[in-house]
């Protein structure tokens, strides 16, 4: 997961949260479905919109193609 998450661009991610459905409408969100990607805790960036610890630390979910695409998971 650490070599997934160092290759990892933030500058292209999106927040997963159970209350707020934005994600339901979010292209990252369905893009996801065919490839590796990483969904950020709702509260991991400032009012700057810079995140507030490392990546490592605010990530909230890592979707949906992880087991398909990465032979140490399938």
């Amino acid at each position: 997961m650490d070599e997934l998450l160092n290759q990892f661009d933030c500058s292209v991610s999106s927040i997963f949260s159970t209350k707020n459905q934005k994600q339901t409408t979010d292209n990252y969100f369905f893009e996801s479905a065919e490839k590796i990607s990483f969904f950020f805790e709702e509260k991991a960036f400032g009012e700057d919109g810079e995140l507030k610890q490392p990546k490592e630390l605010s990530i909230n979910k890592v979707g949906h193609a992880l087991h398909e695409l990465d032979p140490l998971y399938k």
